[in-house]
């Protein structure tokens, strides 16, 4: 559609990607890749000013909410943490919704303070549900971005029924974008 973006992806990580695979014989690169749990180590590298000098990407950016009916596309998988990690383990989808159970109390938490104390918990909080190729738009429930300045801004870049979805995390009391504390 010729909007622009700026990629907010880590090169090392995506490499990491290109070299694993899943059980299907495919690269994580052929994976839109979505986290169960947004407040996690990539969000906090964009929104903390500690790690991240650029102040307009810090603040230009949405989050895409998408409901759990992707979990019935064929062909997904679910990881125990962030999928390039060689830690990490892939799942096919019903032993892997198994895990998450386990797990729901962590992923649904709207605060990563409590959960951010060890590099395992980091890696677990960045579970992942691999769908193939990509996600059905009909899937994306929200986008939610942190003001209104970029609530304005994508309003002209969104069809009249996305309009609707666009929700100001401020509005609803959400702390998403709010960079953890560092000591």
């Amino acid at each position: 559609m010729g909007v622009p973006y700026t990629p907010i992806y880590n090169v090392d990580i995506i490499n990491k990607r290109r070299r694993k695979y899943t059980s299907a014989n495919k690269s994580l690169w052929h994976y839109v890749n979505l986290f169960f749990q947004p407040r996690n180590a990539m969000l906090d590298g964009l929104v903390n000013p500690e790690y991240s000098d650029n102040h307009r990407t810090r603040r230009n950016i949405a989050v895409l909410g998408v409901a759990n009916t992707v979990l019935q596309e064929q062909e997904i998988f679910i990881t125990d943490g962030l999928a390039a990690d060689e830690l990490t383990r892939i799942y096919p989808r019903s032993e892997g919704l198994e895990i998450l159970q386990a797990r729901q109390k962590m992923l649904k938490s709207d605060s990563w303070i409590s959960w951010y104390n060890s590099d395992e918990i980091k890696r677990q909080l960045m579970a992942e549900c691999l769908v193939p190729n990509q996600v059905n738009p009909e899937h994306i429930q929200r986008f939610i971005v942190p003001d209104q300045s970029v609530a304005n801004s994508l309003r002209g870049n969104l069809s009249s029924t996305n309009i609707q979805k666009l929700v100001v995390a401020t509005d609803r009391g959400s702390n998403i974008f709010t960079p953890f504390p560092k000591d």
